[in-house]
């Protein structure tokens, strides 16, 4: 006979109100695959006090008639209550889930506003009005090399600047020569970026 889980043994014998020497035996009895004999060896009782328990059981599952085989009867009965146990305990699951899925649904919706109102606004100190997130908006265009790794040679150096201090201070600052490119493209064609500099 096919082994059955202690736990969903124990549960039927607490369900059909088994006593302790006759749990005992039933649970043994179906969870292993040991003979009524090995079963009695292990509870230290005799093979008539284990079939004396065993009566006890059978009546508590109103397998009372005079048929042979009742050991094997309970147990296709047993297997057959462990799969529709199993069915209703996946059939729950499956609602808990759904009950879960449907409350998320309807608490977004009921939050929504709120945090709209919350957190949808921005203001700086010395603003007067706050504006809408969606306002604030700033085309990103990205270098694709950074001018920092460009290398120049001093003929380049003398153009830039053509001699003039005060443009030597600031040299290359506000001629950038490199292509740029919109963010949003950069996205769409590089699975893989980091961005450096300022906001």
């Amino acid at each position: 006979m096919q082994p059955l889980h202690t736990e969903f043994l124990q549960q039927i014998a607490r369900q059909y109100d088994l006593t302790t020497e006759q749990q005992e035996v039933f649970v043994l009895l179906f969870s292993t695959e040991k003979s009524p004999t090995e079963v009695a060896d292990e509870l230290h009782i005799s093979e008539t006090a284990l079939r004396t328990r065993m009566t006890g059981v059978y009546q508590k599952f109103s397998f009372t008639d005079k048929k042979p085989n009742k050991s094997r009867r309970l147990h296709d009965w047993l297997l057959k209550q462990k799969r529709i146990h199993t069915s209703e305990s996946k059939q729950q699951a499956a609602l808990a889930n759904a009950d879960i899925e449907e409350l998320v649904k309807s608490t977004r919706q009921a939050i929504t506003d709120n945090v709209k109102e919350l957190c949808g606004k921005m203001q700086v100190l010395d603003m007067t009005q706050a504006i809408g997130l969606n306002d604030i908006y700033t085309d990103v265009n990205i270098l694709k090399n950074i001018t920092a790794n460009r290398r120049l040679s001093l003929l380049q150096l003398q153009n830039i600047c053509n001699f003039d201090l005060e443009k030597l201070e600031r040299i290359g600052l506000g001629e950038i020569a490199e292509e740029r490119i919109a963010g949003i493209e950069a996205v769409k064609k590089h699975s893989k970026l980091v961005i450096w500099g300022k906001p």
